[in-house]
């Protein structure tokens, strides 16, 4: 899986991570770790916890500032499917 990528592009400066739609201001490699592209520092992720309301918790993420200034959390297998999943083709029936 570390040669294909689908909806993104290597960073120049940071080779084998690429860019997240999203979130200008990181990059992701194939192992799942999420790099911030000012100072090229490898983020240390959180685990969120499971609550007694929330059935959210134990997924590994980060809170990162998307392309719009705002603060969320975001997990880890959601940035890789962002950005090695191919991109559906909705012309074929499902």
């Amino acid at each position: 899986m570390s040669d294909i990528v689908y909806n993104t592009s290597e960073l120049v400066d940071y080779k084998g991570f690429y860019e997240i739609p999203g979130f200008n201001r990181h990059g992701i490699n194939t192992k799942g770790e999420v790099i911030r592209k000012s100072d090229g520092k490898i983020l240390k992720p959180t685990l969120r916890p499971s609550g007694k309301t929330s059935i959210r918790g134990g997924y590994v993420g980060w809170h990162m500032v998307n392309s719009h200034g705002k603060i969320s959390h975001i997990t880890r297998h959601r940035l890789l499917c962002i950005v090695f999943k191919p991109k559906p083709d909705f012309e074929k029936p499902i």
